[in-house]
């Protein structure tokens, strides 16, 4: 079969499209996000304040809404990213609620422990053994005379 040179330019092309659908741009992205003012955080203050009062009032979609609004001023604060994330665990929005409460603990929540219960007990809940397993273990090296984590260990690893 004689190859025309239409054809062979035809196969380049697709071929050099199929490499071309896979490249990814390695390039740093400039990063032009400056600090908030002052005016901005006393904003989210209030947001995650007005958050709070949804919370204790178990009004946990407001809770979350009004979190989500603070963070979004601010989103260097672990403790709203702790309690956002205690108002999707009360929704029963686990996969969120484990997402908030990592974002909480990168950026220093303390005490850990406290955290590390809440999602262990999401991923159990979402059936993500291996991390709530992880999540026991590590409250465990803090508190290893804690019997309802070690029987949380025992039922993990089974």
């Amino acid at each position: 079969m004689k190859r025309t040179p239409i054809k062979r330019i035809t196969v380049f092309l697709f071929l050099l499209g199929i490499v071309g659908a896979f490249a990814v741009d390695v390039r740093p992205q400039p990063t032009t996000t400056k600090p908030p003012t002052k005016k901005e955080r006393r904003e989210a203050e209030k947001l995650i304040k007005q958050a709070e009062t949804a919370f204790n009032q178990k009004n946990y979609q407001a809770a979350v809404r009004g979190y989500a609004a603070g963070l979004a001023i601010v989103p260097a604060n672990p403790d709203a990213h702790y309690d956002k994330g205690r108002a999707h665990f009360n929704l029963g929005e686990f996969d969120q609620a484990a997402k908030e409460f990592s974002l909480a603990l990168q950026q220093g929540k303390k005490p850990q422990q406290a955290v590390l219960i809440l999602r262990w007990d999401a991923y159990d809940k979402l059936k993500r053994y291996d991390d709530a397993l992880a999540d026991v273990k590590a409250i465990l090296a803090s508190d290893p005379q804690n019997q309802r984590l070690q029987l949380a260990a025992a039922r993990l690893n089974y």
